[in-house]
């Protein structure tokens, strides 16, 4: 009678263990159906490195073999404020900015103020970038007349 129990109760638990795991693999993603993108969130998220791998079947393979890890909790993405100032920045404040700008790069730095004649302003920037003051090469060819036209 104990060998009857003792075969049924292992029976019930070879049963109970086989339909614990048939349930976990049918919970289980195709993973080899995934995108990359996909893929590389689901070990990301069990805290396994992807950089450097680059063919699919790798990550596929990576993922199968670390799907059982535990998810680690990523801290959220901090909220960047957007930092324009409150007030525009005085002439004198941008006239130190500029001269800094200028002594690290070793450039010159033009900027449109309220009141700048704005035609000026243009032909100014450019004259300067029009090759620095030198002359421009020449186009050969039929010369057009504006009135022609």
């Amino acid at each position: 009678m104990r060998r009857k129990i003792l075969s049924a109760l292992c029976l019930a638990l070879l049963l109970g263990c086989s339909y614990v795991h048939a349930e976990d693999e049918s919970e289980r993603p195709n993973l080899a159906k995934m995108r990359v993108k996909q893929l590389r969130e689901i070990l990301s998220e069990r805290g396994v490195n992807t950089a450097g791998i680059m063919e699919k079947g790798d990550l596929v393979k990576l993922a199968e073999e670390s799907y059982d890890l535990p998810i680690v909790a990523t801290p959220p993405k901090p909220v960047v404020k957007d930092e324009k100032p409150d007030k525009p920045m005085s002439n004198e404040d941008l006239d130190d900015v500029l001269s800094k700008l200028q002594a690290e790069t070793g450039q010159g730095f033009k900027v449109f103020r309220p009141g700048d004649d704005m035609d000026s302003f243009m032909s100014g920037m450019k004259n300067e970038y029009d090759g620095g003051g030198k002359s421009k090469p020449k186009r050969k060819g039929k010369k057009t007349n504006k009135d022609d036209l």
